[in-house]
């Protein structure tokens, strides 16, 4: 009988028949579909790589050009360095885009990069010979800058320290006994700064490029040109002379309005700390600069508006313009009354006791010159001749016709200027000369004639009044008896008119 026994392989050969043929058939789909896998990969790898290559030459920048413009500008080896090493980052982008560290996805974040590094390697170019023009301008004028700094209209100090110790390094760090000290380029947020350091400075001085090399230095604010027309302006100075208001106030008047002119200038001055403490240090003699003030430590009260700093701060600005404007402001002394000598107020008073003697000599004289026998024509000039006696002699103690004075003369005489008194008649017939005294005791006589002109009789009477007075003059007599008189003045006398 036949053997039911089969070898094991047989059994699992037999029975796995099926199974090996699903196995065969599933491995071949595998081999098939991973071989289709595979190609579908390579495919996308070759994409991705010829997308990673182009993503690489976007991002590439080529340096010929910036070299180049560097070399034209006779660049210093530190701007070549900076160059270089910008150069190598954007190596190093490329390479890991091929690297596959960055995709497609990225080409928006990796082309600002570029155009950032683009736009440092232009700022770097840009200002590689604005560096060289500007430190040889800086060497040029440093001396002329010193030698005025601190004047008014000069470079201030008082704010500029820094800068100024970190342009001498930066100007002249390769100069021989230029100052010691280190220059770092440095880019932030696309800017380049100049990260600064050395003598003079107590820590890194960092600015922007741009501006550091185009800085303008402060200046001291003329202070002297601004008060003359702070003085002008308020009336009290006229191209530079005292005015006449200037010169009618008192020594309080002014001051109080000095003061005035100082507490404006104050409120103005406080709103800028930059000029109030280069005044201050500068102009003023102060010892440092005011701290700035938000008015934390004063309140509200008697803050002015805009300050900026304290009013502590404040109070001492004032004192020190004060005693600046004191020191500043022309000064005007008035005149004092010249010292008059004895002899001097005698003469002033002489001259004075002549012009009212004859002043009222004149006077009576007018009053009583008809009973003189004398007119006036319509010229003003006296006219007529002197009458002194009665037109009729009468008898003497002894019986003899004789001339006898008419009281007329005599009151008349008694009553011009200080009076007058008759010493004696002299002449035929009880006289024709008349000679005359003052009254006061004075001394000396005059004498006169009957018979003369207005002209004679005033001319010999007035000389002989005043003659030797301090201010009379030879001459006044004669002015006086050919002038109209009125209210005690003299007038001309009317122009004659010519026939």
């Amino acid at each position: 009988m036949a053997s039911t026994y089969r070898s094991p392989e047989t059994v699992v050969i037999s029975e796995a028949e099926a199974t090996v043929n699903t196995i065969n058939s599933l491995a071949d789909t595998f081999v098939k579909t991973s071989g289709r896998i595979k190609a579908i990969k390579d495919e996308k790898v070759k994409k991705s790589l010829q997308a990673n290559a182009r993503l690489a030459k976007d991002i590439t920048i080529d340096p010929t050009a910036f070299y180049k413009a560097l070399g034209d500008k006779n660049a210093d080896r530190t701007y070549f360095d900076q160059l270089n090493n910008l150069m190598d980052q954007n190596a190093k982008l490329q390479l890991d885009i091929e690297a596959g560290v960055y995709s497609q996805s990225d080409y928006r974040d990796l082309m600002a990069k570029k155009n950032s590094t683009v736009s440092e390697l232009s700022q770097m170019v840009g200002l590689a010979s604005s560096e060289k023009t500007s430190n040889a301008t800086w060497i040029e004028n440093y001396e002329k800058v010193v030698n005025n700094a601190t004047n008014e209209a000069g470079v201030s100090l008082v704010g500029n320290e820094d800068y100024i110790a970190a342009r001498n390094i930066f100007a002249g760090l390769k100069k021989p006994g230029g100052p010691k000290g280190e220059i770092k380029r440095v880019f932030k947020n696309n800017i380049l700064f100049y990260e600064i350091s050395g003598e003079g400075l107590d820590k890194t001085y960092t600015a922007p490029a741009v501006g550091f090399l185009s800085n303008e230095l402060y200046k001291v604010p003329n202070l002297t040109k601004e008060w003359k027309n702070i003085l002008e302006q308020s009336g009290l100075t006229k191209g530079g002379a005292l005015t006449e208001y200037f010169k009618s106030l008192s020594e309080e008047q002014l001051n109080i309005k000095l003061a005035q002119l100082i507490d404006v200038k104050v409120k103005n001055l406080v709103k800028d700390r930059r000029a109030t403490n280069s005044i201050f240090v500068e102009i003023l003699g102060g010892s440092e600069a005011f701290e700035k003030s938000d008015g934390s430590e004063d309140g509200t009260k008697g803050r002015l508006p805009g300050s900026q700093i304290s009013n502590a701060d404040t109070s001492t600005l004032t004192e020190y313009l004060t005693n600046w404007v004191a020191n500043n402001t022309p000064q005007y002394t008035k005149a004092k009354p010249p010292t008059i000598s004895a002899a001097d107020k005698k003469l002033a008073r002489d001259r004075i006791k002549y012009k009212t003697d004859s002043n009222i000599w004149k006077e009576t004289f007018e009053e009583k010159k008809s009973l003189f026998g004398f007119g006036k024509n319509s010229g003003g000039t006296y006219t007529g001749s002197i009458n002194m006696f009665n037109d009729k002699p009468e008898k003497n103690e002894d019986g003899n016709l004789v001339n006898v004075l008419a009281p007329g003369f005599i009151k008349a005489l008694s009553e011009i200027g200080p009076g007058y008194r008759v010493i004696s008649t002299t002449g035929g017939s009880g006289g024709t000369e008349v000679t005359v005294a003052r009254t006061n005791n004075r001394g000396g006589t005059v004498t006169f004639v009957e018979g003369s002109t207005a002209q004679n009789f005033i001319d010999k009477l007035y000389n002989y009044e005043f003659e030797g007075d301090e201010g009379y003059g030879p001459d006044q007599a004669k002015t006086f008896a050919n002038q109209f008189i009125k209210d005690g003045t003299i007038k001309p006398p009317p122009p004659t008119k010519k026939g």
